[in-house]
């Protein structure tokens, strides 16, 4: 068996486009099997990558399905690092690409803060006055999150409930005849 040109973000964004183009498509989304809507998806691939000029490697079918796994669960992870990232308290205003910046470098398992504070001092260094922009050259996740992140599947929204969404003024009527008083329970906050 041999083996062709590895991914890249020039590959995997488009193809993540396409997978939401076509799952998203109100009127055929429901209506495909399977292979019809990685066909499809191959396909529109296909199409937006020869936009560009010509293919830099030919694709079928079962190597996109694999790959948009492989996206999947890197895209899921690096969105539960950067809710947590976004839900902690931090001194100062950070920026999107800041919030980024440290979520990737929670995902390889990096001191968050002195990811950030690198960044800051290498900016100084040069002078930079302007915003920055975030150093992801690490994480390959982070362009076809850029992407997904639009769609609620990958969005995190579920996971990004606030606490306050909890009635605190409502009891069951069996813990009042009881004479019990209970507290309201708190959602437990994704990941």
């Amino acid at each position: 068996m041999g083996t062709s040109k590895g991914w890249t973000d020039e590959d995997r964004v488009p193809l993540c486009r396409s997978y939401l183009e076509v799952s998203g498509d109100p009127v055929m989304g429901t209506e495909r099997s399977k292979d019809e809507q990685w066909a499809a998806v191959h396909k529109t691939w296909t199409e937006l990558m020869t936009e560009r000029g010509p293919l830099r490697v030919k694709r079928n079918v079962r190597a996109m399905e694999k790959q948009f796994k492989n996206i999947r669960k890197g895209v899921s992870t690096f969105t539960s690092h950067y809710l947590v990232v976004k839900s902690m308290q931090s001194t100062g205003n950070l920026s999107e690409e800041d919030i980024i910046s440290e979520a990737v470098a929670r995902y390889y398992s990096l001191d968050i803060y002195e990811a950030i504070c690198k960044n800051w001092e290498h900016d100084k260094r040069k002078g930079k006055a302007a915003k920055r922009k975030a150093k992801l050259a690490l994480c390959k996740w982070v362009a076809c999150w850029r992407v997904l992140r639009t769609s609620e599947k990958f969005s995190g929204a579920a996971n990004n409930t606030d606490d306050l969404s909890v009635n605190v003024h409502a009891s069951s009527d069996e813990d009042t005849e009881s004479g019990r008083t209970s507290s309201p329970r708190k959602r437990n906050k994704g990941y």
